[in-house]
């Protein structure tokens, strides 16, 4: 048994351990585990120096653009992933950021200039995925691109289908999330739901598992269940403004069956 005097020694020499373990990690390591939890500005202190120096290193520089493009500033996004590609041609990440951020750009520019960016944005994910099939970016990527392009313009929903499904062979979660958008969009209401509950049993915690399912819900008339899908995601995330949103646009639709006259 272990002494209550030993305790303390155990808990220092655990806390020691783990901060060691954050020592041996490099800045660009640390940066890209800021990075994927969406702390941009912390990430941006430590990779911006070696972004930026006369010989930058190509993965702060990649990092930088996910920086960038995540800040929203979509055109240094795109510039910083070019240069990252110049740098390091043969890195699949750096490609698969390079659509990210044009994806994230398309957001901003006319529905004119949306079908030249959209091509640019397909062949960076297309790059990516000939380098790395499983880079989960370009696969979801991929997917979003083939369900949000009108057939005319070359979107495909079977092509969505299949990179979904590829995507959730890398990421599960994921990949039913996506699978959900795809169906969503062959208004397959039932397939839709299935997919995003499938979600939130994987991810419990996942906000947008818990409000894709609300959106869905909603739409099928199920408006209790919906409610308790988008309180789940607010009490998940107390800041969450889609969740937010997504309860007032309810009590809207309540309010107006109600007030709707009987036949």
């Amino acid at each position: 048994m272990t002494s209550l005097s030993a305790r303390p020694l155990a808990l220092a020499c655990a806390f020691l351990g783990f901060a060691a373990c954050a020592l041996a990690q490099s800045p660009l390591e640390r940066a890209e585990a800021l990075l994927d939890q969406g702390e941009f500005l912390a990430a941006e202190r430590l990779i911006e120096s070696l972004a930026l120096a006369k010989k930058p290193d190509p993965v702060a520089v990649w990092e930088l653009s996910r920086v960038r493009t995540g800040q929203h500033q979509t055109e240094e996004g795109i510039r910083l992933a070019e240069k990252a590609i110049k740098l390091d041609s043969k890195q699949a990440r750096f490609h698969a950021q390079l659509g990210a951020a044009i994806m994230e750009h398309m957001t901003e520019v006319s529905r004119i200039d949306q079908s030249s960016w959209g091509n640019r944005m397909r062949k960076a994910f297309e790059k990516a995925l000939d380098l790395d099939p499983r880079n989960l970016v370009a696969l979801l990527g991929l997917s979003r691109y083939y369900w949000s392009t009108p057939p005319a313009s070359g979107g495909d929903l079977g092509k969505a289908q299949q990179f979904a499904e590829r995507a959730r062979q890398v990421d599960p979660l994921k990949g039913e999330l996506e699978l959900g958008a795809v169906a969503a969009r062959r208004n397959d209401l039932p397939a839709a739901l299935k997919h995003f509950e499938a979600a939130t049993e994987l991810g419990p915690t996942n906000v947008d598992a818990q409000i894709s399912c609300g959106h869905i819900l909603m739409r099928l008339g199920r408006l209790t269940d919906a409610r308790e899908r988008y309180e789940n995601a607010l009490r998940l995330s107390p800041r969450s403004d889609l969740a937010r949103v997504s309860l007032e646009a309810l009590d809207a639709a309540v309010k107006a069956a109600e007030a709707k006259p009987a036949r």
